[in-house]
């Protein structure tokens, strides 16, 4: 799945990868405005973060091995997730 070449696919906005792994991630913490602005709207609203470790730390992984193209790394930050 996160072979570099699948990156350009797996970022695109009807497949919203970056969205997914970013959900469980979010928490309960108030975002300013400007943090909100361009961010999926799923992501606005406080939530309880996923508990499981592991699971996160794999949806941390997830997210980082999308760093590893170019394409990857803009569409992070189109998101706001850096």
């Amino acid at each position: 799945m996160f072979e570099s070449s699948y990156h350009p696919e797996l970022v695109k906005d009807d497949v919203d990868i970056i969205s997914k792994l970013l959900y469980p991630l979010r928490g309960p913490e108030k975002l300013d405005a400007e943090d909100l602005q361009d961010m999926d709207p799923r992501l606005h609203a406080p939530k309880t973060r996923e508990t499981d470790l592991e699971c996160r730390q794999m949806l941390m992984e997830a997210l980082l091995l999308l760093t590893a193209e170019r394409v990857g790394r803009d569409a992070l930050k189109r998101k706001k997730a850096v």
